[in-house]
């Protein structure tokens, strides 16, 4: 058995490598609306509207123009940017998903690589298998 680490995954921006992650997180989650009528003994339910998140702990190359530019769209007023999440690079698993950035906090230390913490919202359809 095979166990994948955040080290195995990568963030794309078009058909580009922009960073590759620490860890990562999407979040899908579904509502349930109640379909219950008046003399129901029981409540009931069907499947309602999808909605996703997610956060990412990226590695990334502060010189890379691609890299500092998807990071910079939390400071502009863009529509929805495609992102590719690489969940093992071996296999090709992948998820791909058009959202936009919510949060971005940066910090480095001395002797440690530039990471960079981002929060997103998806917009539409996740793709992709577990």
């Amino acid at each position: 058995m095979s166990i994948l680490t955040g080290a195995d995954g990568q963030l794309k921006y078009g058909d580009k490598i922009i960073a590759k992650t620490r860890n990562f997180a999407i979040n899908v989650a579904r509502d349930a609306i109640e379909t219950t009528v008046l003399g129901d003994k029981d409540r009931t339910y069907t499947n309602g509207l999808r909605g996703s998140t997610g956060s990412a702990s990226l590695y990334y190359d502060p010189t890379d123009t691609d890299a500092t530019s998807i990071l910079s769209t939390i400071f502009r007023d863009t529509d929805n940017e495609s992102l590719t999440f690489v969940v093992d690079k071996a296999s090709g698993k992948q998820f791909i998903a058009s959202g936009f950035l919510t949060s971005v906090g940066s910090s480095v230390s001395v002797g440690e690589a530039q990471a960079c913490e981002i929060s997103f919202q998806i917009s539409g359809v996740v793709s992709g298998t577990y």
